[in-house]
């Protein structure tokens, strides 16, 4: 039928009948019986495995900040396009602390970065999810900055840190029940690396390679410690948040 020919009445009448809408096309109960039911979601569509694999992996920015020992909106904690936690407002001055977006996930992952090397300790942080409280961001809690660490039972915890002033770099890994280190003559500001790679983690210095751990695959939060004078600059960020098999 041409379509100058379809009157009003015809589309009323035939093409777009609200009881065939009703009945067959759109109804609740389709939706609910058939479609989208909550059962179908929750058991088959979007399990937080799959939700882990995608949408939680690192990211190259510094999130959830707060400020501490006087910091306010005057001061520039975070900087470079969100890529650096810097605090540097003299010895022990105003300083904060921020968290890298996502997770490590229990796969393979990878942080490219540099630490400051002025007075006080520049150090980067890897510690159960559970453990990101409002305590542990202001310096207390179970992850405090290095040097006010505890040793929760069960649960891992690993840093590295520089110190210009003292002239060392240094990694501390509590594995949940013992603790083991290493530290090394000379603070640097130059390029390293931490990695996991098949359950072992490691840390580049930007002079050698160390073995931090083995047999790991837990998940971790990355975080940065909070006295100022500190920076820590992202380089390059990545992971697999997935499941190991």
């Amino acid at each position: 039928m041409p379509l100058s020919k379809i009157s009003l009445n015809q589309i009323n009448s035939d093409a777009i009948d609200g009881t065939k809408l009703a009945d067959n096309a759109v109804n609740s109960e389709h939706y609910t019986d058939g479609s989208i039911d909550t059962a179908h979601i929750a058991d088959d569509n979007i399990t937080k495995d799959k939700l882990d694999s995608k949408i939680n992996q690192l990211e190259m920015q510094w999130i959830d900040m707060v400020t501490l020992s006087g910091a306010n909106h005057t001061h520039q904690v975070i900087d470079e396009y969100g890529t650096r936690a810097n605090v540097q407002n003299g010895n022990n001055g105003p300083g904060g602390r921020a968290r890298l977006k996502g997770e490590t996930g229990t796969g393979n992952f990878r942080i490219k970065f540099q630490l400051g090397t002025l007075w006080g300790w520049s150090e980067l942080h890897f510690a159960d999810p559970s453990n990101w409280t409002d305590a542990t961001k202001h310096n207390g809690g179970q992850y405090a900055t290095y040097h006010l660490s505890t040793q929760p039972s069960g649960k891992k915890h690993f840093f590295v840190a520089n110190n210009g002033s003292n002239n060392i770099r240094y990694y501390t890994y509590w594995n949940g029940s013992s603790s083991s280190s290493q530290t090394i003559s000379g603070g640097t500001s130059n390029t390293m690396n931490i990695w996991r790679s098949d359950g072992t983690l490691y840390w580049y210095d930007s002079s050698s390679t160390y073995t931090i751990a083995t047999s790991c695959t837990d998940n971790f939060i990355v975080y940065c410690g909070l006295q100022s004078p500190s920076f820590v600059r992202l380089l390059d960020v990545s992971s697999y948040a997935g499941k190991v098999s």
